[in-house]
């Protein structure tokens, strides 16, 4: 089972590195609406909703650093509600619609600083990812702990009392590389992860990422995601 499913993994990671690389991939507005979360391809819904994902946006970036998916909150965003249903033709939906609303791809400004918070409950790390050993479950944790004192943020033990609440899923995982001989590719072992960061007190949710991070390990993933996540917010 574990194999098959890499392949399938390796197998459609070559063929969207062709496609990047051809320029012919359309954008989807936004992660509810793309091809992985309609055709149910990829596992979704377990940890982030629907409401989080129409608000993600494919390649959000900002200093230098760009995860798959993901929404942040910036000054002024209002949030629209659901868009409405699509009724064109099946064959007319690739072609991306109006936003009913503008999400910042590339926000430059957000509407937090997290120096101005002062503690964060940061949650055992749920599993949706097929087997993982508890310690490098708290692995992960820990690479996320150590992400969030970069802000001078001290770790609660509970969600009461706390300023944020910084909430994380493993998706999906391949633990050794793989080897694509026919594109030539070399896929070392990855993580996707799923994340959000919460103010408690005002339960607005600040940030919202999807993201497939690469390392030597996947313990080393998990630390590489932390690091761009600090980066991201710097």
């Amino acid at each position: 089972m574990e194999s098959a499913r890499r392949v399938g993994v390796v197998a459609a990671f070559a063929v969207s590195s062709l496609i990047v690389l051809s320029g012919s991939a359309p954008a989807a507005d936004s992660f509810l609406e793309s091809d992985d979360f309609q055709e149910g391809e990829a596992i979704h819904s377990v940890f982030l909703v629907e409401d989080d994902y129409r608000l993600m946006v494919e390649s959000l970036t900002r200093n230098d650093t760009s995860f798959d998916w993901g929404w942040v909150l910036t000054p002024g965003f209002q949030d629209a509600g659901p868009p409405p249903e699509d009724t064109r033709p099946k064959a007319l939906r690739w072609i991306p619609k109006r936003r009913t609303q503008k999400i910042e791809q590339e926000p430059r400004e957000l509407a937090f600083d997290l120096k101005t918070f002062h503690t964060v409950f940061i949650p055992p790390v749920e599993n949706f990812a097929g087997i993982m050993k508890p310690d490098l479950l708290a692995e992960i944790r820990d690479s996320f702990i150590e992400g969030t004192k970069m802000f001078g943020l001290e770790v609660a033990q509970s969600r009461e009392g706390a300023d944020l609440e910084l909430g994380l899923a493993t998706l999906d995982q391949m633990r050794e590389v793989a080897n694509v001989p026919v594109y030539n590719i070399t896929i070392k072992p990855f993580l996707l992860i799923e994340l959000q960061l919460v103010d408690v007190k005002t339960g607005q949710k600040l940030i919202l990422l999807r993201n497939r991070k690469h390392g030597q390990t996947v313990g080393d993933a998990a630390l590489n995601f932390a690091d761009d996540f600090v980066k991201f917010l710097r």
